[in-house]
């Protein structure tokens, strides 16, 4: 059955489930941010798309003009304003910002970032901050595509950005 999205009202042990909310077609997966204001959906032969979500409620859809058709990796900012797609095949990486009204690709970034695919990403609410880890290294990563490493480790289980913030952890 294609993809269906329902919110869940009430509390835990009397919960119920909302009507399914209606879809774009050809909906292949959903991705919810922090807030679930919107969704992130990807689209068989389309374009990522940003669904606006108003409590029950499916709002209009805004294409991601330019994204990865296809990507690994898909990582929210703390409040959702910004996210980053990751490509490990294709090599890529892009940056998200203006969700979830304006959506629109602020970066990209080809092979060579880093010695490795990431094996932890973060990204800052305002999409000006970008956290990278390899094995023994945490790279920030500037506007310019330019690495520094940030501090040298023995292993990276997470990385995240505080809200509205350009530090993280």
């Amino acid at each position: 059955s294609p993809p269906q999205l329902r919110a869940i009202l009430g509390l835990p042990g009397a919960a119920v489930f909302s009507a399914p909310l209606s879809l774009p077609d050809h909906a292949t997966r959903i991705h919810v941010p922090p807030g679930q204001a919107y969704v992130l959906i990807e689209r068989a032969h389309e374009t990522l798309a940003v669904m606006l979500v108003a409590g029950t409620v499916a709002g209009r859809v805004l294409p991601v003009a330019g994204a990865l058709a296809a990507f690994d990796v898909l990582v929210f900012s703390p409040h959702g304003h910004s996210a980053i797609l990751m490509s490990t095949s294709a090599g890529r990486l892009q940056i998200v910002s203006g969700l979830p009204g304006a959506p629109v690709i602020v970066r990209e970034f080809g092979p060579g970032l880093l010695p490795e695919p990431p094996g932890a990403l973060a990204i800052s609410d305002d999409a000006s901050c970008v956290l990278l880890s390899s094995p023994g290294a945490v790279y920030r990563l500037s506007a310019t595509g330019r690495t520094r490493v940030v501090t040298t480790v023995t292993a990276v289980a997470s990385l995240a950005f505080f809200p509205d913030s350009t530090s993280g952890a």
